[in-house]
């Protein structure tokens, strides 16, 4: 008899726990980050400009959001 209560109530337990995990209160991320600023244009490529410390003062500024059909 022991014997057939012990998968029931192991089922039971099983059920309690996984069930807790899954109400836990979920949190919510409210922030927003602002991409439209500092964007610079040149309008071609060029390998260098991956680099940290490539020079790109002689690049157009831009204001987002941009045509880019203006561009050519």
């Amino acid at each position: 008899m022991k014997q057939l209560l012990i998968i029931p109530i192991s089922g039971l337990l099983l059920f309690l726990v996984l069930g807790g995990c899954t109400s836990a209160e979920r949190v919510t991320d409210n922030r927003r980050q602002d991409f439209t600023a500092d964007w610079s244009f040149h309008l071609g490529d060029d390998s260098a400009a991956s680099r940290p410390d490539y020079d790109d003062t002689a690049w157009r500024i831009l204001n987002l959001p941009h045509d880019w059909a203006i561009e050519g």
